[in-house]
């Protein structure tokens, strides 16, 4: 909680950052993004967390596309018992994103 990862980020504290966005809702997340890009200049030293526990797999491929399209080029799932328990079906994220991945111009 409360932890002040900006100033360490400007102050070379740590090498990155992992903010843990876990809204489901596209625009809070969104919102959360907007306002680390408020706070750090160089985006390359987020790593974007992405939650998988409470969302579908088309969810969590529209919150791929909405760091990206923010230019947040590192993304991080959560959590690992997800994945380990196979709540969620990376594969299927892999795919989706492949085939949604055109809208980034890439």
């Amino acid at each position: 909680w409360f932890q002040d990862w900006g100033y360490w980020l400007e102050n070379n504290l740590i090498d990155f950052a992992v903010p843990m966005n876990y809204y489901k809702v596209n625009s809070i997340f969104n919102n959360n993004i907007n306002i680390i890009s408020n706070k750090i200049e160089n985006k390359d030293r987020i790593v974007m967390g992405i939650s998988l526990y409470n969302q579908s797999e088309y969810d969590v491929v529209e919150k791929i596309l909405l760091s990206k399209l923010e230019g947040y080029k590192q993304i991080c799932f959560f959590s690992y018992n997800t994945i380990r328990s196979k709540d969620s079906n990376i594969k299927l994220i892999r795919e989706i994103y492949n085939k949604k991945k055109y809208l980034l111009g890439d």
